[in-house]
């Protein structure tokens, strides 16, 4: 994806997980601790708010670097990767 076909928006949202996919030390994240991070700093409506959604590809790609981390979310192979998102991240995992 070209960066200079995102939105400010969409382009700080890429930097801004790059960052916390790591902790103070910069040893990268996995699994709960991971998850935890990107439930607390990402609201549902900040994560899958209408920018964001005009590309698909950014949220397959953080759904593809949770699962390489080890971030438990339940696939449906019949559902969009936005929707397996947001129910692995915030529904599945009691977060609100």
């Amino acid at each position: 994806m070209d960066q200079d076909q995102l939105a400010d928006l969409q382009s700080d949202f890429i930097l801004s997980v790059r960052a916390v996919e790591r902790d103070d030390d910069g040893k990268l994240l996995r699994g709960d601790a991971l998850r935890n991070k990107i439930v607390d700093l990402y609201t549902p409506p900040m994560l899958f708010c209408k920018k964001l959604l005009r590309h698909a590809a950014l949220h397959q790609s953080l759904l593809t670097l949770l699962l390489k981390r080890d971030v438990s979310i339940p696939i449906d192979s019949t559902q969009r990767s936005v929707i397996n998102l947001a129910q692995g991240l915030y529904v599945d995992s009691g977060a609100t």
